[in-house]
């Protein structure tokens, strides 16, 4: 097995966002719940909840296994999922080195961790490994075409990265291929958000703890002079119900 590098700067910004997390998060709240109406799974010995944050869906998950296993990178979060039931096992662990013995997993439940995965290949291949046969693995993820209006807005003021490359259906559906997972379900829904200004915008990603830009070279704060052309290029896209946001969520259920 590979041994992965957790990216530092992942994990602090969720860790720091662990208290805010339940009341900004109104995206991962609403994809969540999507979510559970995909998860086939409702008797399972063993399940996990990779990339789980502050528990959000441990309620939920509890009553379809024996034993729970909410799984994050942050030491922060995992101290907030405790909170939640003190009958979940809170394991600090990646997505790309899972702390679980081979075929030893009924479900694994991810609803929007696996943006962050830096290689969804390692990542395909250790839920295949650690889920028994006839196993699932229930997720969502936030795919290439997300937060358009973001990167048109920024590409007025310069050409730095401000959004991050999120990877395509394909690209998810060959890594599961390769892994030997069989795709049950593979569906794409957009979610559009609609928020008053642009620091409430931003504030909603904040404070999720998912405002960090992976490979970006950009360093320092932008200037007052860009960041009003920023606004002022973000909002053509108002409407009445006001500056829209706009995430293409990926829905899968792969099985071993």
């Amino acid at each position: 097995m590979t041994v992965v590098e957790v990216q530092p700067s992942v994990a602090k910004r969720f860790s720091k966002a662990s208290k805010r997390y339940h009341e900004a998060a109104t995206v991962q709240q609403q994809v969540g719940r999507n979510l559970l109406a995909y998860n086939p799974v409702r008797n399972a010995k063993v399940a996990v909840d990779l990339g789980c944050g502050p528990g959000s869906f441990v309620p939920a998950l509890m009553p379809l296994t024996e034993h729970l296993f909410a799984v994050d990178l942050s030491p922060a979060m995992l101290r907030q999922c405790r909170l939640v039931d003190d009958q979940v096992v809170a394991v600090q662990g990646d997505a790309q080195q899972l702390p679980f013995a081979d075929n030893s997993v009924d479900l694994i439940f991810s609803s929007l961790a696996l943006q962050w995965v830096s290689d969804l290949d390692s990542m395909f291949e250790e839920a295949q490994r650690v889920l028994k046969p006839g196993g699932s693995l229930v997720f969502s993820c936030v795919t290439e075409g997300s937060l358009w209006q973001l990167k048109k807005a920024w590409l007025k003021v310069d050409d730095y990265d401000h959004v991050n490359r999120f990877a395509s259906v394909a690209n998810i559906d060959k890594a599961a291929n390769h892994a030997r997972l069989q795709k049950a379900i593979g569906v794409v829904r957009p979610h559009t958000f609609w928020y008053p200004d642009i620091r409430a915008l931003f504030g909603s990603i904040r404070d999720v703890g998912a405002n960090t830009v992976i490979g970006s070279k950009r360093q320092g704060l932008i200037g007052r002079q860009l960041w009003q052309k920023f606004q002022q290029a973000y909002d053509r896209f108002r409407t009445e119900e006001g500056l829209p946001l706009t995430y293409q969520i990926y829905y899968g259920v792969v099985t071993k």
